[in-house]
C-alpha cells in the first residue's frame, strides 16, 4: 500500500510541484557607466534574510537567474561581491525580471594572503585557473592542462574532458585551428593563458541550442589582458650528435577581437613527430583508404622519439578574420614533408583450433616518404536566428613507402607509391528560426582519386600466375581508385513547452570506380597477358534515401533532463557493374530501420547520467566486392567473390559524470554493449609465410563489452593533482582459418596512476603507471595463449635550482611477460637541464642514458600473437635554444 502512494507522489504530484517554479532573472550593473558587473554573487533569502533558498553568480554581461520553488508571498533578493556595496530589494515571489544597480565601495582591511580556489563552476562552465597549476618549468598550454584534474591530453594532442573528445577549441571564443588544435596545445604559451574554460554539453550552433542537446564539451582558453592584441613570435634552433642531428622552429601568433593568426614551420631529425599537429581531431577530411601497402613493424607503446629515426618540415598557417554583420573567415593551410624509417624483428604467430600454430619470424625495415598540402577556407555566421557554413577543403598527397624483408635465406623488397593523391571537399550548412519552426539543411560533395602500385620481389605466388612463370622477377600490382559522394538533407524543428518535434529528409549518392592489375615483373612488361583472374576493373553506385522524424523532451525543473527517441527509415539501392561492358554484376535494394533513443539527466551541479541505445544498418564498400587477386602487401592476396556484406550493429551505454569544482574532484564511468550481424566471414589460408583472404556467404555474430572509469583530484594545499583509470574489455566472434570455423574471445584489463605535485618551490615530481593485462583463447580447443602482462612506468624528477636555473631527471621502465628472447624489462633515463633569461632560454638534454639498443614488446590481436624488437635511438645529446620577442 505505501509504495502505491509513493508512486502516486512521484508521478502526479512531483510535476505539479516542478510546475509552480518561480524563475527570477535579470542583469547587475554598474551604477556608474551602466556595465554588466560579472562574478557577483545573486541570493534569495527569506524576507526577513535569516533563511537562504538559492544563488547564482553574474555572468560576463552581469546577467543571472534563479529558480525557486517557495511557497510565500515575498522574498528577499541579495547581492554581494568583492568591493561593492551590498544591495537587498524585496520582491513578490513571482516569475518577473529584476535589474539591480550597485556600487563600488572601497574595504579596509588588514594585510592577508588571500588565495584563490583553484578551479569554479558557473553553471555548465568549469573554470581552471592556470596561475593555481602552472610552475615555471611549463611552456605550453598543454604542459599545464595535463595537471588540471577532468582532464586528458592524449599523445596524438586530442584533449578530453571526463572521457569525451572536445567538440571545439576556442581561443577568446573563436575558433581559430578548426580541429588542428594539436598546433595550439603544443606552441600556445603557458604564461599567455589566465584560465582554462571547459563549456559543458556545448552546442557550437547556437541556433539549435535548444534543439539539439549535446553532452560534448569544449574549450576556451581565455588570455592574459596583457596577450590580447599583441604579437609574439619564438624562433628555436638546436643541434647534436649521434647521429648528427637539428631541432629548429618558428613560430609566430596574435590574438584580437577581430583577428586572430598562429603559424608555424617545424623542423628536425631528432624523433619528434611534429606531423600529429596537422591532424584534425575534429573529423574533417577521413584519411584516404588504400588497400595496398608495404609490412612494416608497427608502433610501439613507448615515446616515439626513443626509435623514430625522421627528417620533417612542417608548417602550418591559421588566420581567422572577424567580418561584418556576425561573420568569420578562416584559412588554415598545411604543408608537410615527412621521411620516417623504422627498423626491428618480429615474430607472428598464428594460433589455429587442434594443430600446432604457424610462426613467422622477419628482420624487417621500412622507410616512409609522404608530401601533404592541405588548404581550407571557411565563410561562418553563427547567431541565434542563423547559421551558415561553407567549408572547401583541398588536400593533395604524394607517398613513397620503401621495405625489406629477411625471413630465413630470403630477402624481400618491397615499394609502395602513390605518385599524386587527391582530395576535394565542400561543406555546406544553413540553420535558419523561422517565426514558428527552424529551417535547416547541409550538403556534403567529396571527391578523391587515389593512384597506388605495389612492387615486390622475388615472385611470392606463382600458383595465381599459372604455369609458366619461371621468368618473373617479382609481382607488380597496380590500383587506381575514383570516388565521388554528395549527401544532403533538409530538416525542419518545431518546439512546443519542452516538445521538440523534428524531422530530416535525406538523399545520399556515392559513385566509385577501382581498377586494378596483377602482373608479373618481366624484362618486357607490355607483353605480359594478364589473366581476368587477376584483374579488377568495377563500379559502385549507392543510393540512400532517408526519412527521420524524431521527438525530444526537456525537462527545465529543478530535475533537468530530456529524451530524444528517432527513427530512420531508409531505402538503400545499390549497383555493381564491370567497367569494360558496363554489365550489372550484382544489384540490391532494401529498407532499413534504424532507432535511436537517448536519455540525459542533471541530477545535481556536480552529477551527470547519460544513456544511449541505438541500431544502424551497414552495407560494405567496392573494396569488399571485387573477385580478382590483388596482393595486398608481400604476404596476402585477396579475393572477395563479389559478395555484398551487410550488418547490423547495436549497442547501448551509460555513461555517469561527475564534476566538483569545489573539491576539485571530476571522475567518469561508462559502460557499453554492442553486437554485430553480420552475412559475410573471411577465411585465411595460409601457406607457409603467405596467406589468401576469401569472403564467404556466413552468417555471423560478434559482441562485446567495455566499460572504463576514470577519477582527478586536485589537492591543492600541497599542489598536487591525482588521476585513477581503469578499464575492461571483452569480445566474442568467429575466425575461419585453414578451413576451420574457431569461436574466439579476447578480453583485457587495464588499470593507471598519474600522479603531478609541486613540493615546495624547488621541487616538482610526476609519475605515471599503467598496468595491462590481456587474454586470448579459442573456446573448445586443446590450444592455449598465455595470457599478456604489461607494466609500464615514467617518473620524473624536476629540480629547480635557481629562477633561471632548472634541471630534470626522468626515468622510464617497460616489463612485458610474453618476451621469452630478450630483456622482460627494460629501464631507460633522460637527463635535461635549462637555463632561463627574460627572453632567451637555453636546454641541453641527453637521452637513452644507457645506450638500451632494443624495445621489447608483445600483444594480441584476436588469436593472432605479435612481438616485437624494435632498434632504438642511441645515446645522444641535443642543445637548443628558444628566443621570445615577448
Amino acid at each position: 500500500m505505501k509504495i502505491r502512494y509513493y508512486c502516486f507522489f512521484l508521478f502526479f504530484l512531483l510535476p505539479l510541484e516542478m510546475c509552480c517554479q518561480v524563475v527570477i532573472s535579470g542583469r547587475v550593473t554598474d551604477s556608474k557607466n551602466s556595465k554588466g558587473v560579472p562574478d557577483i554573487n545573486v541570493m534569495l533569502l527569506t524576507r526577513d534574510g535569516r533563511s537562504f533558498y538559492t544563488y547564482t553568480i553574474t555572468g560576463e554581461e552581469g546577467r543571472y537567474k534563479l529558480s525557486c520553488h517557495a511557497k510565500v508571498d515575498s522574498l528577499m533578493l541579495k547581492v554581494t561581491g568583492f568591493n561593492i556595496k551590498d544591495q537587498t530589494k524585496i520582491i513578490e515571489n513571482r516569475t518577473q525580471i529584476v535589474d539591480l544597480q550597485v556600487e563600488e565601495q572601497a574595504l579596509n582591511i588588514r594585510e592577508v594572503t588571500v588565495k584563490a580556489a583553484p578551479i569554479s563552476r558557473r553553471s555548465d562552465t568549469v573554470n581552471y585557473y592556470v596561475a593555481n597549476f602552472i610552475d615555471s618549468l611549463d611552456r605550453s598550454i598543454g604542459d599545464v592542462l595535463k595537471k588540471m584534474p577532468g582532464i586528458e591530453v592524449r599523445e596524438s594532442g586530442e584533449i578530453r574532458y571526463l572521457g569525451k573528445s572536445i567538440n571545439r577549441f576556442y581561443v577568446e571564443g573563436l575558433d581559430l585551428l578548426k580541429g588542428r588544435y594539436g598546433v595550439g596545445t603544443r606552441n600556445i604559451q603557458a604564461k599567455d593563458i589566465a584560465t582554462v574554460q571547459i563549456l559543458e554539453n556545448h552546442q557550437p550552433i547556437k541556433a539549435l541550442k535548444d534543439i539539439d542537446f549535446s553532452t560534448d564539451p569544449a574549450i576556451n582558453l581565455k588570455l592574459r589582458e596583457s596577450a590580447k592584441g599583441t604579437f609574439n613570435s619564438v624562433v628555436q634552433v638546436g643541434g647534436g650528435y649521434k647521429p648528427a642531428m637539428w631541432n629548429g622552429e618558428l613560430n609566430t601568433m596574435f590574438f584580437g577581437r577581430k583577428f586572430q593568426t598562429l603559424n608555424t614551420y617545424k623542423t628536425n631529425n631528432t624523433g619528434e613527430d611534429v606531423s600529429r599537429e596537422l591532424k584534425s581531431l575534429y573529423g574533417g577530411l577521413d584519411a584516404t583508404v588504400s588497400l595496398l601497402g608495404i609490412l612494416a613493424p608497427g608502433a610501439p607503446a613507448i615515446d616515439r622519439q626513443r626509435y623514430l629515426n625522421n627528417n620533417v618540415h612542417a608548417v602550418s598557417v591559421n588566420t581567422l578574420n572577424v567580418l561584418k554583420n556576425d561573420y568569420q573567415l578562416n584559412i588554415n593551410g598545411s604543408y608537410l614533408h615527412d621521411r620516417q624509417i623504422f627498423e626491428a624483428s618480429s615474430v607472428t604467430t598464428y594460433y589455429l583450433q587442434d594443430s600446432p600454430p604457424l610462426v613467422i619470424p622477419e628482420i624487417s625495415s621500412a622507410s616512409r616518404k609522404t608530401d601533404q598540402v592541405n588548404l581550407g577556407i571557411e565563410l561562418t555566421a553563427n547567431t541565434e536566428k542563423m547559421y551558415l557554413k561553407n567549408n572547401l577543403t583541398l588536400e593533395g598527397s604524394r607517398n613513397i613507402d620503401h621495405g625489406q624483408i629477411l625471413k630465413a635465406a630470403d630477402t624481400v623488397q618491397q615499394d609502395y607509391t602513390v605518385p599524386s593523391g587527391i582530395r576535394v571537399r565542400n561543406v555546406f550548412n544553413l540553420v535558419k528560426l523561422l517565426p514558428s519552426l527552424r529551417f535547416s539543411c547541409s550538403s556534403v560533395t567529396d571527391f578523391s582519386e587515389t593512384p597506388s602500385s605495389l612492387k615486390v620481389t622475388p615472385l611470392m605466388y606463382p600458383g595465381i600466375f599459372g604455369p609458366d612463370v619461371a621468368a618473373a622477377g617479382g609481382s607488380f600490382q597496380e590500383l587506381n581508385s575514383r570516388r565521388f559522394s554528395t549527401n544532403n538533407s533538409v530538416s525542419l524543428h518545431k518546439t512546443v513547452r519542452g516538445w521538440t518535434f523534428s524531422l530530416w529528409g535525406n538523399a545520399n549518392w556515392q559513385r566509385e570506380r577501382m581498377t586494378a592489375r596483377l602482373s608479373q615483373m618481366e624484362e618486357n612488361p607490355g607483353s605480359t597477358n594478364v589473366p581476368d583472374s587477376l584483374q579488377n576493373h568495377i563500379s559502385w553506385n549507392k543510393l540512400d534515401l532517408i526519412l527521420s522524424p524524431g521527438v525530444t523532451f526537456r525537462s527545465s525543473g529543478r530535475f533537468q533532463w530530456d529524451a530524444g527517441l528517432h527513427g530512420s527509415l531508409n531505402f538503400r539501392d545499390l549497383t555493381l557493374k564491370d567497367l569494360p561492358g558496363n554489365a550489372v554484376l550484382q544489384q540490391m535494394s532494401r529498407f532499413y530501420l534504424d532507432p535511436r533513443l537517448n536519455i540525459n539527466a542533471t541530477l545535481s551541479n556536480n552529477l551527470k547520467i547519460s544513456a544511449n541505445a541505438m541500431t544502424s544498418h551497414i552495407t560494405g564498400g567496392l573494396y569488399e566486392t571485387y573477385t580478382g587477386y590483388i596482393m595486398t602487401d608481400y604476404r596476402t592476396v585477396q579475393n572477395r567473390s563479389g559478395i555484398i556484406s551487410e550488418s547490423r550493429y547495436t549497442s547501448c551505454s551509460v555513461t555517469l559524470n561527475y564534476g566538483n569544482a569545489i573539491l576539485s574532484l571530476f571522475g567518469a564511468m561508462e559502460a557499453s554493449y554492442w553486437i554485430n550481424h553480420s552475412n559475410v566471414l573471411y577465411g585465411t589460408e595460409y601457406s607457409g609465410s603467405l596467406s589468401r583472404l576469401t569472403a564467404y556467404a556466413f552468417d555471423n555474430t560478434a559482441r562485446g563489452i567495455r566499460t572504463n572509469a576514470s577519477f582527478g583530484k586536485r589537492f591543492d594545499a600541497i599542489a598536487t593533482t591525482v588521476t585513477l583509470k581503469g578499464g575492461y574489455n571483452y569480445s566474442h566472434r568467429d575466425i575461419l582459418r585453414q578451413g576451420t570455423l574457431m569461436n574466439t574471445a579476447y578480453r583485457t584489463y587495464n588499470a593507471g596512476l598519474e600522479i603531478m605535485s609541486r613540493i615546495g618551490e624547488s621541487l616538482i615530481t610526476e609519475y605515471s603507471g599503467t598496468w595491462y593485462n590481456s587474454r586470448s583463447r579459442i573456446i573448445e580447443s586443446s590450444q592455449q595463449l598465455d595470457p599478456i602482462r604489461m607494466l609500464t612506468q615514467k617518473a620524473t624528477l624536476k629540480y629547480i635550482i635557481t629562477k633561471k636555473w632548472s634541471c630534470n631527471l626522468s626515468a622510464e621502465h617497460s616489463f612485458n611477460s610474453s618476451i621469452s628472447s630478450g630483456d622482460r624489462n627494460m629501464l631507460f633515463l633522460d637527463i635535461q637541464t635549462r637555463y632561463k633569461t627574460k627572453r632567451f632560454d637555453y636546454t641541453l638534454e641527453a637521452r637513452n642514458l644507457l645506450n638500451t639498443k632494443y624495445f621489447n614488446t608483445a600483444s594480441y590481436s584476436d588469436i593472432t600473437a605479435y612481438i616485437y624488437s624494435y632498434t632504438l635511438r642511441p645515446f645522444s645529446v641535443l642543445l637548443k635554444v628558444r628566443f621570445s620577442i615577448r
